[in-house]
Formats: C-alpha cells, sequence, structure tokens
C-alpha cells in the first residue's frame, strides 16, 4: 500500500521533537511530507536536520496562509505524483505515536 502524509508546521521550532519525528519516519511506512508554512523561526532548519537520511520531503510556502491551506498544498503536491493509494495529515506537534498511525494503515488495508 502507498500512503502519503502531509504534516503542517508553523514556528515549530521551540516544540520540534526531532527524536518523535525520526521514530515515526522510520517505523511508519509512508511518505512524509512536511510543509512549512511560512515560518520565521527555526522550524525549516529542525525539519531538514530530522529528516536528512529519511524518507520526508520539504515544501516551504513563502508566507502563512493557515494550516488548511498547508494542508491542502502538500495534499495536492503529493496527489499530482499519481503514487499514492491514500494521502492524509498529521499534526506537527506529534500527538499520535507510530504504532497509532500504523494501526489507522492497517484499517486503510
Amino acid at each position: 500500500m502507498s500512503v502519503a502524509l502531509v504534516v503542517p508546521c508553523f514556528n515549530e521550532a521551540s516544540r520540534w521533537n526531532s527524536t518523535y519525528w525520526k521514530e515515526m519516519l522510520a517505523s511508519v511506512p509512508a511518505q512524509f511530507l512536511f510543509v512549512d508554512d511560512g515560518s520565521r523561526d527555526a522550524t525549516r532548519e529542525r525539519i531538514l536536520d530530522t529528516i536528512t537520511g529519511m524518507t520526508g520531503g520539504y515544501l516551504h510556502l513563502p508566507s502563512n496562509r493557515g494550516k488548511a491551506e498547508a494542508v491542502r498544498v502538500g495534499m495536492l503536491e503529493l496527489l499530482a505524483d499519481h503514487s499514492f493509494a491514500h494521502v492524509g495529515f498529521l499534526d506537527a506537534a506529534g500527538g499520535y505515536c507510530p504504532n497509532d498511525v500504523n494501526r489507522v494503515m492497517t484499517c486503510l488495508e
């Protein structure tokens, strides 16, 4: 199954948990796209440091357009690829453990 997940991010640098996201990227068989919604802090650097060597992508929006727009733009980017059976999103705050995400993906199968 091919699943892609958008992670909208805005000014996440002070809350960013790279250990959490590295575990998520390593444990969940999905393509992640982190969409930086015009952050004015070190969010970009935190994301890029986290995804280096991992299966995650990064998309930068030049100005803050809101969470829904960041999700929409990210989903359109992923859907343009035409290779994903399912596309969804996760919040950047880290409210889901990898096992929960994997259980949802199993339900999709």
